[in-house]
């Protein structure tokens, strides 16, 4: 095939495509005697303009004036300013004439309507090759919206800085857990964004990178059977202590309600450490820290990492996002009893069963 063949086949394109927005008019009922045409091609190519009035089988007008837009402004301005009564009038005054005028030839007519047969056919043909599916939804689709519910309910909580903070939410059936994609704005997040991936990190479905932390979620998920969900935010209080390298002290009963000991906090992570796969090492850190404190993961479901931030868990995403604003709060109240009171002594035992028990275990009596 020659350029000019290339070319030529451009132009019946263009050509048989006006065709159809034409003859689309007229099956509406709206008749076109003749065409006008304007600037640009239309007064630049003769070659174009008379196959374009073979394939309409209409006559073309093209105006004298190459400023036809600009015309039509001024004429509905003259109206406007009062200097013609009407549109009509002022248009036979100021309008411009046509320059030249093309008129269909017969003998190209009949050739060209039956190129126009086979374009359409051909039309037909290429749009069923090229047409979508309709997208399949995925298998995942019922554990992304629980990911992606969950993040955006940490957000609503106050817990996020700008993107700093992530859900995950697990599918032990199938191996996989979902988790939010990295540094995308909350207000930009959409559930089919969660990306899905194996304990191993390998990315299963998903456009996006995921979470910077998802080394950790696959750590804690591999080796905590009974979870369901993860969060790990960059809460102000929560933060503050971790910075502070303090365990959070049980002083009150909102702490007792939810634990029986101390929130602990990790150490800070050795040097070693930092410089190899720092993400995964952190959840050896969480691992480590629970067993040399004789805690278990199902009981104490929240911890703070030395000089980092929080990371909490749960039975579900939805339960570790609940367990972010617990520990939020429980770290701000901590920080104003300190404030108030730097001797206050941690709540005694007896409360602090009393309370756990009220809503744990066969004899808890809260709630419905």
């Amino acid at each position: 095939t020659t350029a000019p063949h290339i070319f030529k086949a451009l132009i019946h394109a263009i050509c048989f495509g006006s065709k159809k927005i034409v003859d689309r008019f007229e099956e509406e009922g709206i008749k076109i005697n003749s065409i006008i045409g304007i600037g640009g091609v239309a007064g630049k190519s003769p070659f174009i303009m008379q196959t374009l009035a073979n394939v309409l089988n209409k006559t073309i007008n093209i105006t004298a004036s190459d400023q036809v837009s600009a015309l039509g402004a001024a004429i509905y301005a003259a109206v406007a300013a009062g200097i013609y009564p009407n549109v009509i009038e002022a248009a036979e005054k100021m309008g411009s004439d046509f320059d030249v005028t093309y008129y269909p030839e017969k003998d190209k007519v009949r050739i060209y309507k039956k190129l126009m047969r086979s374009y359409q056919k051909l039309s037909v043909c290429i749009e069923t090759m090229h047409k979508k599916e309709p997208a399949k939804d995925s298998i995942y689709k019922d554990l992304k919206q629980e990911c992606y519910d969950a993040n955006m309910e940490l957000n609503a909580l106050g817990l996020v800085i700008y993107t700093f903070g992530n859900v995950s939410a697990v599918d032990r059936k199938r191996g996989v857990f979902a988790i939010k994609p990295s540094g995308v704005p909350y207000e930009l997040l959409k559930p089919e964004d969660m990306v899905i991936l194996d304990f191993d990190n390998h990315i299963i479905e998903g456009k996006m990178r995921p979470s910077s932390d998802t080394k950790t979620h696959a750590y804690l998920y591999k080796n905590w059977k009974e979870i369901g969900g993860i969060a790990h935010t960059h809460s102000t209080h929560a933060v503050s202590w971790a910075q502070a390298q303090n365990d959070i002290p049980i002083f009150g009963t909102t702490h007792a309600d939810h634990l029986v000991t101390d929130i602990p906090c990790t150490t800070p992570m050795d040097d070693m450490l930092i410089k190899g796969d720092y993400e995964y090492n952190t959840g050896v850190q969480i691992l480590n820290c629970l067993k040399e404190k004789n805690i278990s993961y199902n009981e104490v479901q929240m911890i703070l990492i030395g000089n980092h931030g929080p990371f909490t868990w749960g039975e579900n995403a939805a339960k570790a996002v609940y367990n972010s604003k617990v520990l939020e709060e429980i770290a701000k109240m901590a920080h104003l009893t300190l404030q108030i009171n730097p001797n206050a002594i941690r709540l005694k035992e007896s409360l602090i069963k009393k309370h756990f028990e009220r809503k744990h275990g066969e004899n808890s009596y809260y709630g419905q």
